[in-house]
């Protein structure tokens, strides 16, 4: 065996290579991960409210009334 090929194993050079390896393999799966997460997610995201989610709000909060929640609804469904 070349004594070149006998020291590289020797200094470590062979697990560091393993390791950035497995570190970009790894890097890669979550990068693909990420991506796919993102495009399968609505462009809103799940924290923008709806119109009759923001209604629904005042009502239980109690600025506006029956009448007045049940009549937006119904104008905002049309």
């Amino acid at each position: 065996m070349p004594y070149w090929h006998h020291d590289w194993h020797m200094t470590g050079w062979h697990f560091m290579w393993m390791a950035l390896w497995w570190t970009l393999i790894l890097a890669g799966i979550a990068w693909i991960i990420w991506s796919v997460n993102n495009r399968t997610r609505p462009v809103g995201g799940p924290d923008q409210e709806t119109p009759e989610m923001l209604l629904k709000k005042r009502y239980a909060r109690g600025e506006i009334d029956t009448d007045e929640y049940r009549r937006k609804l119904n104008e905002l469904r049309e």
